[in-house]
C-alpha cells in the first residue's frame, strides 16, 4: 500500500518504485511473500507514472531475483492483449519476455498475477484498499512507514497476517506465515517493529 506522499514535492517516486519492486520480485514472484497487487493513493495519471517506474525496475537483477522471470503463458498473454486494447481504462507496461509487466486498473484484475506481473490499483485512500485484504493475505508492505499504525487494526481485522515497511517483505522470511502478498503488497498481519516479537500479531 503506497500513500499519496509518494507524489509530494521533493518525494522520490523512483525510490518508492524500487522498494515496491523489492517486494514484488523475490524468486521472480514465486515466493509467497511476493507482492502481486499494489494499491496506491493516486489519480490514474499518477498511478501510470508509478507503474511505469515500477516496470523499469522489474527487469533488474537482484540477489533473489533474475533479470528475466518465466515468459508469460499464451493464454494469459491473450488476456493481457485484450486489456491493452481497453486503454485508457487499463494501461499495460512491459513485454512478455519475462522482464516484467505492470497493469494499471482501478480494481484488481481477475487473474492471478505471477512471473513478475504486478497489478497497480489507484485508490482514493489506503483505507479503501483494506477491503481487498482477507485471511489469505500474508504480508502487506506500506509506504511511508508512518502510515502503518493507522492501517494496522483495519488490516488485522480483515485477516491480514503481517504488516511491514514497503521494500522489506522478504527480509527474515524464514518461519513467516505462508500465503499471498498485497502492496498494500497482497498479504497482511505483524506490524514491523524494533521489537520483532510484535510481528505475527498485527498486519501488513
Amino acid at each position: 500500500m503506497i500513500g499519496r506522499e509518494a507524489f509530494a514535492e521533493g518525494a522520490d517516486l523512483e525510490a518508492v518504485a524500487e522498494r515496491a519492486t523489492q517486494d514484488a520480485t523475490p524468486w521472480s514472484q514465486s515466493a509467497c511473500v511476493s507482492s502481486r497487487f499494489q494499491f496506491i493513493e493516486a489519480t490514474p495519471e499518477q498511478a501510470d507514472l508509478f507503474a511505469a517506474a515500477l516496470q523499469r525496475r522489474l527487469g533488474v537483477e537482484r540477489r533473489i531475483a533474475s533479470v528475466c522471470g518465466p515468459r508469460v503463458p499464451g493464454a494469459l498473454r491473450e488476456e493481457i492483449d485484450v486489456l491493452r486494447e481497453m486503454a485508457p481504462d487499463y494501461t499495460v507496461f512491459g513485454a512478455y519476455d519475462g522482464t516484467g509487466l505492470v497493469i494499471r486498473f482501478d480494481a484488481p484484475v481477475d487473474f492471478h498475477p505471477d512471473g513478475k506481473i504486478v497489478n497497480v490499483v489507484p485508490v482514493v485512500s489506503l483505507e479503501e484498499a483494506v477491503r481487498h485484504a482477507g485471511a489469505v493475505t500474508q504480508t502487506v508492505g506500506v509506504w511511508p512507514p508512518e502510515r502503518k499504525a493507522g492501517l494496522r487494526d483495519l488490516l488485522a481485522s480483515a485477516g491480514a497476517q503481517r504488516i511491514v515497511t514497503l521494500g522489506v517483505a522478504a527480509d527474515g522470511s524464514a518461519g513467516l506465515p505462508h500465503g499471498p502478498s498485497l502492496t498494500t503488497s497482497h498479504s497482511f498481519s505483524g506490524l514491523e517493529s524494533a521489537n520483532y516479537a510484535m510481528e505475527g500479531t498485527s498486519a501488513e
